[in-house]
């Protein structure tokens, strides 16, 4: 996104440089994004940030140089980023592509290994365990694409809900889910259909 090497917004590079790159047919670039920014994702064993991503990441050899928190929309836009590639190419196999993850405190790489598939399992439960009490509706956390926009009194990040964040995050679980669907990957699609249920 910033050709001059800088930072990689998370949000920002599955957005519209992705969405450009698959309408020019540069399919190869796009799994090479893709792989980059599923391997910033936090590991699932660390308490705090399984299944989270940084605001934005340096590519190497400035690693070590990362917003480890971010805003309660950006852990969709890299499950969203690989159904359209998927969606776009039919490369079903992508998603048992083996990535590892990053260690959020000393930002190299950290196992363990797994598929594609399984890294948004953790997106998954990440987003269940953001549920707003009683209902399936994620909370807002610390924000949504607004980066201005931060309640006044921290309490509300666990009970405020943003409509923009909780359609995006119903509009990548659904694209998940049929891309799952094609791919054979039933149970996966079930749990999804479940949860969209809801």
């Amino acid at each position: 996104e910033q050709y001059g090497g800088g930072a990689w917004g998370t949000r920002d590079v599955c957005q519209g440089s992705i969405e450009w790159l698959l309408a020019a047919g540069e399919f190869a670039t796009v799994r090479r994004i893709l792989l980059a920014v599923f391997e910033q994702q936090y590991s699932p064993d660390s308490k705090d940030h399984a299944g989270c991503w940084p605001q934005w990441f340096m590519p190497d050899p400035y690693r070590f140089i990362q917003q480890t928190h971010s805003h309660g929309d950006v852990c969709f836009w890299p499950l969203k980023a690989l159904s359209d590639y998927v969606e776009t190419t039919n490369d079903f196999a992508f998603l048992k592509t083996i990535v590892g993850y990053t260690d959020p405190v000393l930002f190299n790489s950290a196992g363990p290994d797994e598929e594609l598939l399984e890294h948004c399992d953790h997106v998954i439960a990440h987003c269940e365990s953001r549920f707003v009490a009683g209902t399936a509706l994620v909370n807002y956390g610390d924000g949504d694409w607004d980066d201005t926009l931060q309640p006044a009194d921290p309490k509300m990040r666990t009970r405020m809900i943003s409509t923009w964040t909780v359609g995006l995050a119903y509009h990548a679980f659904r694209k998940l889910a049929n891309v799952c669907r094609r791919a054979g990957d039933t149970a996966r699609a079930a749990r999804l259909e479940s949860l969209l249920g809801r």
